[in-house]
Order: C-alpha cells, then sequence, then structure tokens
C-alpha cells in the first residue's frame, strides 16, 4: 500500500474538486418511481402490485427481504410494469420453496405463459425459466406456482427478473473482465470484521460522543491486538446504522455536517495495519430507518433513488481516491435488501468503489440470497458456517471460487459472528465471551483453507477499542493450529 499524498496542497485541491463535483451532481432532478429499462428489470415480491395470500418478511424497514406464500392457497403475484422498447427477455426467478417439483408458471396480460421444467429448488437460487417476447408499453406480468410433492409446503420469493436478450451477456462479460484478483485475500488465510460505531458502549468510564472516540482511539494499539489473532486483513466498519465517517469527507460533510470527524482515522489505522502485515477493507451500509436524518438528506425517505446513488457515488468514489491502495477492498451491506430492490446502478456503484485502486477487491452483501449483480469480486456470506460455500458447493481444490450457480465465479467468503452479536452494546462490562469452541472454530479454519473459502471473524470491541481476552486467545490458537 502507497502512502498519502506527498504535498498537503495536493490533498486539499483533490477535497476542493470533489466538493465542486459533488454540488454539481445534486443538482440532478429527483427521480420518479422506476420504470422497466432494457437490459435489467427488477420485478421485486415486495413491490408486486397484487400480492394477496403472501406475507412479508421482515416488514416495516428501509429493506425490502421476500415474501413467503402457503402454496397450498395457490398465492398469486402480479406486477404491472412498462416496458421502454419492444423485445424479448430472459426471465430468472429468485427464489426457494420448502418442498420438492414445486414448478413456476409465468403469465402475461397477453396470455403468454412460461413454464420451465425445472423445480425451485429448496435453497435460494436464481433460476432461468426461459425468454418471452414484450411489446413496448404497459404489460401486466403474473407468478403462481404448481405445487409438487405433498406436503406441498411454502414458497420463499426475492424477485423477478427481466433481461433482454444479448444486453445482458454483455454486461456479463464486462462485469467479468472487471473482476480483481482475490488470491490475496486467500493467502491472508482469514480475516477479522470490527463493528467500531457510535453505538459501541464503553467498558470503562462515561461514553464519549463518536467525534471524541474517534479523536481517541490508539490504531497502534488496536491494530497489535488484532494482529495476535493471525488474522491477514481487518474488515473496519464506517456507516452502518447511522451514517458516519471517522475522517474529513467533504461530500458526507456537505449534507450531513457533523457526521464526519477531523482526525483521519482511516488513514492511521490503514498505516498501522501495514506495519503489522495486515490490509485494510472498509464496511459500508446505504442506511437505516434508525437514522431519518439521513435518510432524508441522501433521498431515500422521499423516495429519491436518484439522489441516494449520486451521493452514495459521490461519497464511496471520494473516500476510494484518498487512500488509493491503502485501501484493499470494500464490504458493503444490504446489497440484496437496500440496493438491488431500488434498482441500484451497479456498474456505476462499482467504478465509484474502484476510484483510486482498480486491484480494490468488492462484495455487496446478499445475505442467503442468490448473488443479486455480476459486478462484484467476492462473495460476502454472511453467516456462513460451513467451509464448503453456499449449498456445499466449493470443491476442495483450494482456489475458493464457485464454479456454479448465481455466484459463479465469486471468490467465497464466510462472515460469522465469534460471539453473539456484531456489536457490544453493553455499558460498563467487557464484550461477551467467545460462542464457538475451540475445536468448532479450528475445523472450520482448516477446512476453509482446504477449499479456499475466506473466513471473516466478527469480534466484538469496545468504545476503547478492547476485546474479549478470551475471544483473542480462542482465535489465536485456532488460527495458528487448523485441522488439517
Amino acid at each position: 500500500m502507497s502512502k498519502r499524498p506527498k504535498a498537503a496542497w495536493k490533498a486539499a485541491s483533490l477535497r476542493d474538486i470533489m466538493q465542486w463535483a459533488f454540488a454539481g451532481v445534486l443538482i440532478v432532478g429527483a427521480l420518479i418511481q422506476p420504470e422497466a429499462r432494457g437490459a435489467d428489470i427488477v420485478l421485486h415480491a415486495t413491490q408486486a402490485s397484487d400480492s394477496s395470500g403472501w406475507q412479508v418478511f421482515q416488514p416495516g424497514e428501509a429493506h425490502a427481504f421476500h415474501l413467503i406464500g402457503d402454496l397450498r392457497a395457490n398465492p398469486t403475484l402480479r406486477w404491472n410494469l412498462l416496458i421502454p422498447e419492444p423485445g424479448r427477455y430472459r426471465v430468472r426467478l429468485l427464489a426457494r420453496s420448502e418442498s420438492t417439483g414445486v414448478i413456476p408458471i409465468i403469465k402475461t396480460g397477453k396470455g403468454e405463459t412460461l413454464s420451465g421444467d425445472e423445480e425451485v429448488p429448496r435453497y435460494w437460487e436464481k433460476l432461468e425459466l426461459g425468454e418471452l417476447a414484450f411489446p413496448k408499453g404497459p404489460v401486466v406480468l403474473e407468478l403462481r406456482f404448481k405445487p409438487g410433492h405433498a406436503p406441498a409446503g411454502r414458497a420463499h420469493l426475492q424477485a423477478v427478473e427481466l433481461v433482454e436478450c444479448g444486453q445482458g451477456k454483455q454486461e456479463e462479460d464486462r462485469a467479468r473482465e472487471a473482476r480483481a484478483d482475490t488470491r490475496w485475500m486467500r493467502q491472508a488465510g482469514f480475516g477479522v470484521m470490527v463493528h467500531w460505531t457510535r453505538e459501541s458502549a464503553a467498558a470503562q468510564g462515561a461514553a464519549k460522543t463518536y467525534p471524541q472516540a474517534v479523536a481517541d482511539l490508539d490504531t497502534e494499539a488496536l491494530a497489535t491486538r488484532l494482529s495476535l489473532t493471525g488474522a491477514g486483513f481487518v474488515v473496519f466498519t464506517t456507516a452502518h446504522a447511522y451514517q458516519d465517517f471517522p475522517a474529513p469527507l467533504t461530500s458526507l460533510e456537505a449534507v450531513m455536517p457533523g457526521r464526519t470527524t477531523r482526525r483521519d482515522l482511516i488513514a492511521e489505522l490503514a498505516a498501522s495495519l501495514k506495519r503489522r502485515g495486515m490490509s485494510l477493507i472498509l464496511y459500508h451500509n446505504p442506511g437505516t430507518t434508525r437514522d431519518p436524518e439521513w435518510l432524508k438528506a441522501c433521498g431515500a425517505g422521499l423516495g429519491d433513488e436518484r439522489r441516494r446513488f449520486e451521493l452514495w457515488r459521490a461519497i464511496i468514489a471520494e473516500a476510494g481516491t484518498c487512500y488509493g491502495d491503502r485501501l484493499a477492498g470494500w464490504w458493503f451491506d444490504d446489497g440484496a435488501t437496500r440496493l438491488y430492490p431500488n434498482h441500484a446502478p451497479w456498474e456505476s456503484l462499482h467504478a465509484a468503489a474502484r476510484a483510486g485502486n482498480p486491484r480494490r477487491v468488492i462484495g455487496f452483501n446478499s445475505w442467503e440470497f442468490p448473488s443479486v449483480t455480476p459486478w462484484q469480486d467476492f462473495d460476502c456470506g454472511e453467516g456462513l458456517r460451513e467451509a464448503r460455500g453456499r449449498e456445499g458447493r466449493l470443491p476442495p481444490t483450494g482456489d475458493g471460487i464457485y464454479r456454479s450457480s448465481s455466484r459463479r465465479n465469486l471468490q467465497a467468503t464466510a462472515c460469522v459472528t465469534i460471539e453473539d452479536d456484531w456489536i457490544h452494546r453493553e455499558a460498563g462490562k467487557m464484550p461477551s465471551p467467545p460462542t464457538w469452541t475451540e475445536a468448532s472454530l479450528r475445523d472450520f479454519l482448516g477446512n476453509s483453507r482446504q477449499t479456499g473459502l475466506v473466513p471473516i471473524l466478527n469480534l466484538k470491541i469496545t468504545q476503547e477499542g478492547l476485546f474479549n481476552a478470551e475471544s483473542l486467545e480462542r482465535v489465536r490458537r485456532a488460527g495458528s493450529h487448523p485441522s488439517r
């Protein structure tokens, strides 16, 4: 990783340029409800015009998960959409079923029917159902399921995708050519993640404000503690429930004064980690309802998704340009639940995330859902405890690359908690002890090395930068002596 620009005026000049560019970006007009557009039309289940017979999974947030329907009640979904240009479209289904033999059936208002022979699997997957021709103008699309073997069980549906024939293949080719080399992640062995945010509780004394906590955090001591685990890289949280950034960042400060800090904690942490042979990846969340000020500022709370993505690009590009190759990657949360349902412009988000370092690795978290975009380098693997990847798809060849499914050609990672939660919230206490036994963690790390899957182990951290000593030691011992 390189050092910061040598001349202070260069940094100041860059920030001035970014500020003017950002101001120009915000002049763009607001976006009305997204209409269907040529190469990639996402019909999210939670946005269907008619969803009678279906239940929403985790309703009432700023995100959209999926719908659950009892197949015995013959649940049906309908979308009203607008096709911009006539053409043929590949139809994909993002779904899973609790029983076998379930067949999806797609109908259009023009009487066309598409029923594939491939049944909906019991795990989440993206299924290719075939092709349909659509005229220009309004279209009604209907989805239902032919129940399989008794008992019928339930279907879980995330979305239907319409991909214009030819265009979709071109985009996938561009995304594949843009992939970064992830071998360094496998060579690192495993990483550790820390959710150090304004919500992190202090173990000793009174809680500090976030800017004061940023000013006081000892990055040398923190990097030393993390290096004792044997991890090769660190995933450090910037924005989580609240949109903060622990460094000067013009694009965020312009719309949310006080959400950035005078101290550049990221630059100092990257330097501290580098001195110990560790790389830095930043975690970022696009925003939650716990931060209504941010949702209003970025336009998400007002239905202005164009403004939201313009601001997202400005923040990520400014940070990436500032840190260059000191920033090895981005771990973007809620890719499937906040970005995907709102028709994210993936290619331009990817370009912003690569600003300053064309080799930077990028992952958009899909949780347990199928991969929602080809514009990434690794699968985030939230909650995955299987060293052979999702659905056991990784062969014991050691390269860690998925060969099939929607995650094809992506580096497999598994992001899991070592304790009982992601964030330390109990004031006046040290983080809770690990929930993994040393034997189970040793087996997980050892088997991961055989397949090439890269574990990312989340450790709860206090506001002072302290960890549960037992958790650190357990990770160190398991990483030093993994099962073969």
